[in-house]
């Protein structure tokens, strides 16, 4: 039986960032539909890739870490053995810092973004 992503680690210039969850979206070239009376159409644009991460917040954090004036190498690193490497990348909008309950802890949202990753299969 083939084995299916399971466990995700993000490294921030660096650093191994603990996550509750994370995902990647691959950008690049989109195609997009533009309807013209009774055809449709098609516009390229470009977009980023993106990721997207739960961090638990801990005692002694700081948001700092996730300031938007950092651009840098982010990996994301599968255990299936891909790794996808923006090294150029950069945290998007304001980090979201939420408070947790019960088992799930408090935790803050971060999104980064940047050019077309390089994969390396292993």
């Amino acid at each position: 039986m083939a084995q299916t992503l399971g466990i995700v680690d993000l490294i921030w210039l660096g650093t191994k960032i603990p996550i509750k969850t994370a995902s990647y979206k691959r950008g690049g070239l989109v195609n997009n539909a533009m309807v013209g009376s009774r055809q449709v159409f098609n516009s390229q644009e470009f977009q980023a890739d993106t990721v997207e991460a739960t961090i638990p917040f801990k005692k002694g954090d700081s948001l700092a870490a996730y300031a938007a004036s950092q651009v840098g190498e982010l990996q994301y690193v599968c255990d299936t053995g891909q790794t996808y490497t923006l090294p150029d990348a950069f945290v998007t909008g304001t980090p979201q810092l939420a408070p947790g309950s019960g088992k799930e802890g408090g935790s803050v949202k971060i999104t980064w973004a940047g050019s077309t990753a390089m994969e390396v299969v292993s």
